[in-house]
């Protein structure tokens, strides 16, 4: 009977430790940006230029909130592109590939990414943004389609930064060039939300 008792009260045990509740994931899209290009006007997400810098107070910061285990971190990868503010303007051919660098601490890198692209007519921009000077007015730069970007990070880690790494860019002549120069601005990141379990 001893026996008995005491195996009815450790399979109710088990039972209720295996029946707590798993605390609910949360998203956070604390972004802080050392470049804003701005809100588009169509699709009214938060636009930040990507530097190629080895400083994450330069580029792009994202703040990783107290979690248990690893964090998903996503967000939309674009090629940062030069469209005419002038309605009539012809819009040369360009072609890019943009390659960044996701890192918790300078030269600790986590993950890389890249985002190809290619523009010939304004519409192919994914949004454009206004410039501010006055209403109406764009800016002569534009995101173009964007290239979602999922990865984990690990436990303990509390904040990461998206840094430029390099440019290839090609023109209308077919010639290509790599830009590595610091302070570049060579992506944009948008829709940034880091999916994680708050500790």
């Amino acid at each position: 009977m001893i026996a008995v008792a005491t195996s009815s009260h450790l399979l109710l045990a088990q039972s209720r430790a295996t029946s707590a509740p798993q605390a609910a994931r949360k998203i956070s899209t604390d972004m802080t940006c050392a470049s804003e290009l701005g809100t588009g006007l169509k699709t009214k997400r938060r636009f930040c230029d990507v530097v190629i810098t080895p400083l994450a107070s330069e580029s792009v910061t994202i703040k990783i909130p107290p979690h248990t285990g690893s964090a998903l971190l996503q967000f939309d990868l674009h090629n940062r592109f030069d469209i005419s503010t002038q309605p009539l303007a012809p819009l040369l051919f360009a072609h890019q590939v943009a390659t960044v660098s996701v890192v918790r601490s300078p030269g600790a890198p986590i993950e890389s990414a890249a985002v190809m692209g290619e523009i010939r007519v304004a519409a192919d921009a994914y949004d454009r943004v206004e410039s501010g000077t006055a209403p109406g007015v764009l800016k002569a730069v534009a995101p173009g389609q964007p290239q979602s970007v999922r990865m984990t990070i690990p436990a303990g880690v509390a904040s990461v930064a998206i840094l430029g790494v390099k440019l290839a860019a090609t023109g209308p002549t077919g010639a290509t060039e790599v830009f590595e120069t610091q302070g570049r601005p060579i992506a944009v990141v948008s829709n940034v939300r880091v999916d994680y379990t708050p500790r």
